[in-house]
């Protein structure tokens, strides 16, 4: 019988508002970039690649700090014409932004399933692989800020899909793989890396936003 359910984050239960590559643009354009927003788009999707492998050769391992250096090489891979303080500049400007909880809109649909569950009387909350970061923006976002428990990959010190980021959070939970319900947007992180450890999971449909 499952007894929880969790909820990825970015993607599933909360997207950028505006789109991520739109704010990385206009960061950008006020540091002196001279990039297209198509050139940002295509970089980014590069550097997100390039941090996809380097998380399976490091085996899944991060922390906080960890966290905050990938990002850093994802925003120097993509902001590639900024350097030294304006690079540094447009770095802590979206390292901060998406801290905040007005920077995500919340999936309307998927709220509404959480409120149902909460009713039901599971226990809700989300896995995500984040940083404390999730703490605050959840903190600022109706229904989220009323999680029974947020858990991030730097807090875990394993991103999805590695056992141990649900293994760790069994540990937390007291519950066993059967007993846990995990509903995400990514194949690999979410569905695949849910179903190895154990739980149940369901992927949802991916959905373009603006």
């Amino acid at each position: 019988m499952i007894r929880a359910v969790l909820f990825d984050a970015v993607g599933t239960l909360i997207h950028p508002r505006p789109d991520a590559i739109q704010i990385y643009h206009h960061v950008a354009q006020r540091h002196g970039s001279s990039l297209t927003l198509s050139d940002i788009h295509e970089r980014f999707r590069v550097a997100f690649h390039a941090d996809s492998r380097r998380d399976v050769a490091e085996n899944f391992v991060t922390n906080s700090s960890i966290e905050r250096t990938r990002w850093q090489q994802i925003v120097t891979q993509t902001l590639d014409d900024l350097r030294g303080p304006q690079l540094d500049a447009a770095f802590d400007e979206l390292w901060h932004h998406f801290a905040l909880p007005a920077s995500w809109q919340l999936d309307d649909d998927l709220i509404h399933v959480w409120r149902q569950l909460k009713q039901a009387g599971y226990l809700v909350g989300i896995a995500s692989n984040f940083d404390e970061r999730l703490e605050t923006v959840c903190a600022g976002l109706t229904p989220l800020e009323q999680a029974d428990r947020i858990f991030h990959s730097a807090q875990l010190g394993h991103r999805k899909p590695s056992p141990r980021f649900f293994a760790a959070i069994e540990r937390e939970l007291d519950l066993q793989p059967h007993e846990l319900l995990l509903i995400g947007n990514d194949t690999t992180a979410d569905y695949d890396g849910a179903r190895r450890a154990g739980w149940h999971a369901i992927k949802i449909a991916e959905t373009e936003r603006a």
